[in-house]
């Protein structure tokens, strides 16, 4: 059950993954601005919204929300849901091209402005074949990037989780995410704070 952690000060291009959610700081609920969840696949893509900080005297707090990815597949079609925890305008469902199994995920965690800082904690992964769980990898440390106090502009940090087997049909990732910035009265631009969850799959032969 390898679990890969790194970090770099740059932002690097997205991996070539099958399925994507994300969450982002968009429009914190603005509904005329860049949504602040979705979920996908390179070409296509369901958002949602949700109010990270209904008010940002003391900057932007999400603080810590819980999140649920489910991916499996069924009669020839992937599915992938994506849950958020609050006051957000419902779960994302997608449904894509099949795949012959799931060889695993891997988490970013990303800001591009001084004084944030976005978040992964308590991450499980649990792979499934055949409607019967084969592994749970808990990640023990927090997937964090961070410039608060630091002379830093951009940060990332990126978790890879692998399964033990290469043949598993279904996943489910839960965690937490937490979006913040320290300053006061400001509203961070859509993509100055956001997390990624990259889901690579086998494709259908």
């Amino acid at each position: 059950m390898p679990i890969y952690m790194s970090a770099s000060p740059d932002i690097a291009p997205a991996p070539d993954y099958t399925f994507l959610t994300e969450v982002r700081a968009g429009g914190n609920g603005d509904p005329d601005a860049t949504p602040e969840y979705d979920a996908g696949d390179p070409y296509d893509l369901a958002t949602g919204r949700t109010t990270w900080d209904s008010s940002l005297t003391n900057g932007m707090d999400s603080g810590n929300v819980q999140v649920q990815l489910h991916v499996w597949h069924a009669d020839g079609v992937a599915h992938v849901t994506w849950s958020l925890g609050g006051d957000t305008s419902g779960d994302l469902t997608y449904d894509g091209a099949d795949y012959d199994a799931l060889s695993g995920v891997e988490l970013v965690a990303g800001v591009q402005s001084s004084e944030m800082e976005f978040t992964w904690s308590n991450v499980a992964v649990t792979f499934r074949k055949a409607d019967t769980t084969t592994e749970t990898i808990a990640v023990e440390d927090p997937v964090d990037a961070t410039t608060i106090g630091t002379s830093n502009s951009a940060r990332e940090a990126f978790c890879t989780v692998t399964p033990t087997n290469g043949d598993n049909d279904e996943m489910i990732l839960t965690a937490m995410v937490r979006l913040r910035s320290t300053t006061a009265n400001l509203q961070p631009e859509p993509n100055d704070l956001f997390g990624q969850a990259f889901v690579f799959a086998i494709a259908a032969a």
